[in-house]
């Protein structure tokens, strides 16, 4: 029996304002981020892309009230060493999770670049696939109403 390679595909979505024609605002690849959007979306929300900046913004309240915990713990005198050892592993794996979206984020750039240049050719493209050997992404694109007071300025 053949076996058949399964790999994740990845989303990346690309934002663009629908109060100007297709302005580019910003894309994002996080399934939770493009999640929220979609809900917010659905839900009728006139400017969904500000639910997605509030969950980013819980998530680094979190992550930051987390971040403090962890290091206040380390400060301590007087702290077990498998406790100090796994705090300092969590800020090891921090910094690596940190590089990672770091990397993510500019390969979601550049894959943006390319779909709006596809997007030029076919304007009517909103949900597809690019594919190379081995891999691929699906592109989304959202035309969106901006937060009344905002620009749009490609990240």
């Amino acid at each position: 029996m053949e076996k058949e390679l399964k790999s994740k595909m990845g989303t990346v979505a690309v934002i663009l304002t629908g109060d100007s024609g297709a302005e580019w605002v910003e894309t994002f690849s996080d399934e939770r981020e493009i999640t929220a959007l979609e809900m917010a979306i659905l839900s009728g929300n006139p400017y969904p892309l500000q639910k997605v900046y509030e969950f980013r913004e819980n998530a680094a309240k979190e992550d930051e009230d987390f971040g403090d915990y962890v290091e206040d713990l380390l400060c301590k005198k007087i702290v077990r060493p498998e406790v100090q050892s796994h705090g300092v592993a969590w800020l090891r794996s921090k910094l690596k999770i940190e590089q990672f979206r770091q990397e993510e984020k500019d390969a979601a750039e550049v894959i943006a670049h390319f779909a709006l240049a596809k997007m030029t050719e076919d304007p009517d493209l909103e949900d597809f696939i690019l594919a190379a050997p081995g891999v691929q992404v699906r592109i989304r694109i959202f035309k969106v109403r901006l937060t009344p007071g905002t620009s749009a300025s490609a990240a």
